[in-house]
């Protein structure tokens, strides 16, 4: 029986599985299911976490968020194009007690300190990566292209849609 070594999108772990496999795989560590595609056969590198190589091609690189309304609230020195890395970002305002992992520098009150996620998982049969954006239960709800998202909804993202969290507006740069 031949195995073979893929990487879990979500928290990177290496698992072997007989290379005969076409159903779903479910890592045993985080618990994510997905299809071999959303599996990568490249280990994952820290010091790679916005732009992976993937051939002699060229490179491919997640989505990015563009900063286009805020109210005046944004931090004027601070970048208003935020890179996302593969795995889960966690979308929230900038705070010493923010658990999220992608910090806006914003004052917006209405943006939560851990608004919604943005499910970054690269697709190794195209050589893309997908974005899906979740809710996290916010308090003033995550709107995408002027739409409420309802609890449990994991919608897949496209270029140039509109992302508000608070009063403030983003809008999605995939290249």
């Amino acid at each position: 029986m031949s195995t073979k070594t893929i990487y879990c999108p979500k928290c990177h772990v290496s698992l072997s599985i007989n290379n005969n496999v076409l159903q779903a795989v479910k890592c045993p560590k985080c618990g994510y299911i997905g299809d071999l595609d959303t599996y990568s056969e490249r280990p994952f590198k820290a010091d790679a976490v916005y732009t992976e190589i993937l051939d002699n091609k060229g490179f491919y690189k997640p989505a990015k968020l563009e900063m286009i309304k805020d109210d005046g609230t944004w931090l004027l020195d601070a970048p208003k194009i935020i890179s996302l890395k593969r795995g889960i970002n966690t979308l929230g305002r900038k705070s010493d007690y923010s658990q999220s992992n992608t910090q806006f520098p914003t004052t917006d009150p209405f943006m939560s300190k851990h608004h919604a996620s943005i499910d970054v998982i690269y697709k190794a049969k195209t050589s893309t990566f997908e974005h899906s954006l979740s809710d996290n239960h916010s308090k003033n709800q995550t709107f995408l292209n002027g739409m409420p998202l309802e609890i449990g909804d994991n919608i897949i993202l496209k270029k140039d849609d509109e992302i508000r969290l608070g009063h403030t507006i983003f809008k999605i740069i995939i290249e």
